[in-house]
């Protein structure tokens, strides 16, 4: 909430709710509607007393941000694996015996399907350019690591 803050207060600021600074900084800050709330009042007020010179930092006393909220660990269930979407939280997925076959035959291909398409079964997961993504995750699932995790790359937004 710091940076929110702190990112109000520099000269030429917007005032951006904090689902707008999450989307344009790709941060995670919790949605308080409150203390966003007192957050572009105070904006309003010290924009305001630049006397518009946008080129000014604001100095007016802004709210004290709340404290962080704890975060669950992620828990998995059977069959179920770690997803994580480049810049955005992660999530538990399941997944059935025919997208684990499918999978596996997407992550360790032959000559011939090299360049083959993503499966229809796995689409949801994988794009095409997470081939070695999806082999480590085969790896992990072979192996039986307590959290199997499928990081899609930045490539695949």
């Amino acid at each position: 909430m710091d940076r929110y803050v702190a990112y109000l207060r520099t000269p030429g600021s917007h005032p951006l709710t904090i689902q707008q600074f999450n989307r344009q900084h790709q941060t995670l800050l919790d949605l308080d509607t409150e203390f966003e709330h007192a957050c572009l009042v105070a904006w309003r007020e010290g924009s305001l007393l630049r006397r518009g010179n946008r080129g000014a930092t604001l100095t007016n006393a802004f709210p004290t941000p709340p404290a962080l909220r704890t975060a669950a660990p992620l828990r998995l269930g059977a069959r179920e694996i770690r997803f994580e979407p480049h810049g955005r939280p992660a999530r538990a997925v399941r997944l059935s015996s025919a997208e684990e076959s499918a999978l596996r035959a997407f992550a360790q291909p032959t000559q011939d399907s090299a360049l083959s398409p993503v499966p229809a079964a796995i689409a949801h997961l994988v794009t095409p350019c997470a081939r070695r993504a999806a082999a480590s995750l085969v790896d992990q699932l072979d192996h039986g690591m307590p959290t199997p995790t499928l990081r899609r790359p930045t490539a695949a937004l």
